[in-house]
């Protein structure tokens, strides 16, 4: 290395020092827009990849999403039919009236509900608080026996009464959907059931199997009804096609709609996911207009540093190809004058960002501001420069 060359920088030290300071703040600028420009594009993919869009079906007024008494070819329609392609995780849900004999609960004072899955309940859910002590291998969800989850308290109940445990449960099931006035042998039906387990608390709620209790319902009141449906959309992407396949079966929420009408909607709440993909979008564009901005701005100070460098030397440019020095040979020694700041700034930004490509990028801008301004002041005649000094 030229054992001059500090020794020149060091005759204009707020030059130079303003130099490697702007220099070092432009290349840590393009390193941190390229880096979230990066991280914002991740953030959107994973985003329209994973966030959990909730579909909910409602009433047609929007304003009720259980106790709906649908149709379970609604259900079918979601699970095995055309929308099943579209849909994850779905939560279905069947409410019964129920009375117990044994325990002195008269019908119509408690509910049984089932669900195909513990998301559908939050007391048993372990991930929202929940809990059951199951007293069985089976997994009640894949059973098509009757089977019972009961509280607690009631639990203990049955621990006080010989063989309560170890004997089918009877239950007086009554399906809410049928009018007791239309069909009186259809509405109280007596079931057995088995004990599945026990959750923490007390009450006189109890829960079963979704399926099982399709099975339950067709057979002793010879139709298949549910009363809520829910679920997540598979693919955040293909919204548009979600609703225009379930179209036909679900409509839109109409509030102005009859209250008693019979019709259901679905609704996609995907007004938190667009706010977040809109957010990640204008991030992006606005860092796509930012960072071409920063490489011609760092184009420039290359160009202007260069210059303010280079504008007092001219004579002793002129002097040195006076002297026999080749014009390449003067622009390549200037040139790497007016680079080793560059160069130290690149170094410090890559040791702290370790961003290699941005800091390339950065460091080839600037230099193509430092070659404009060095060719500038070295390509002139010196015979021109020296008449200009006198």
């Amino acid at each position: 290395m030229d054992p001059h060359l500090f020794h020149r920088l060091w005759r204009r030290p707020w030059l130079s020092l303003c130099s490697l300071i702007l220099s070092t703040a432009l290349c840590f600028l393009v390193c941190f827009l390229t880096d979230y420009r990066q991280n914002q594009q991740q953030e959107l993919s994973q985003t329209q990849k994973d966030f959990p869009i909730t579909c909910v079906v409602t009433d047609i007024r929007g304003t009720k999403s259980t106790d709906l008494r649908m149709d379970a070819d609604l259900a079918a329609f979601v699970t095995d039919g055309p929308l099943s392609g579209y849909v994850r995780q779905v939560r279905l849900t069947k409410r019964f009236d129920y009375g117990w004999a044994l325990m002195g609960v008269r019908n119509g004072f408690a509910s049984l509900t089932a669900i195909n899955h513990l998301d559908c309940a939050d007391i048993l859910n372990p991930d929202r608080g929940g809990s059951i002590v199951w007293l069985t291998d089976e997994d009640i969800f894949q059973s098509q026996t009757p089977m019972v989850i009961v509280p607690e308290s009631i639990y203990l109940r049955l621990q006080e009464t010989p063989d309560a445990l170890t004997e089918p449960l009877h239950l007086d099931i009554t399906d809410p959907v049928i009018n007791p006035n239309t069909s009186p042998e259809k509405a109280t039906q007596t079931v057995e059931f088995r004990l599945a387990g026990y959750y923490p608390g007390s009450g006189w709620d109890l829960y079963m199997a979704y399926d099982a209790a399709q099975i339950m319902e067709g057979e002793y009141f010879d139709r298949n009804t549910c009363d809520s449906i829910s679920f997540f959309a598979a693919d955040n992407l293909a919204l548009a096609a979600l609703s225009e396949t379930a179209s036909p079966v679900f409509g839109a929420v109409d509030p102005k709609a009859p209250p008693f009408s019979e019709e259901v909607a679905l609704t996609i709440h995907d007004q938190q996911y667009r706010a977040t993909v809109t957010a990640l979008e204008q991030n992006i564009a606005r860092s796509a207009y930012l960072l071409p901005a920063v490489l011609v701005l760092s184009v420039a100070v290359g160009f202007l540093l260069g210059f303010l460098s280079t504008r007092s030397e001219r004579k002793t440019y002129a002097l040195m190809r006076t002297m026999g020095m080749t014009q390449n040979k003067l622009f390549l020694s200037v040139l790497r004058e007016q680079l080793v700041l560059t160069v130290l700034a690149a170094v410090l930004a890559l040791v702290i960002t370790r961003e290699i490509v941005p800091t390339a990028i950065y460091l080839l801008c600037n230099t193509v501001g430092c070659i404009c301004s060095v060719m500038k002041s070295v390509n002139v005649p010196p015979t021109a420069i020296l008449r200009e000094q006198e």
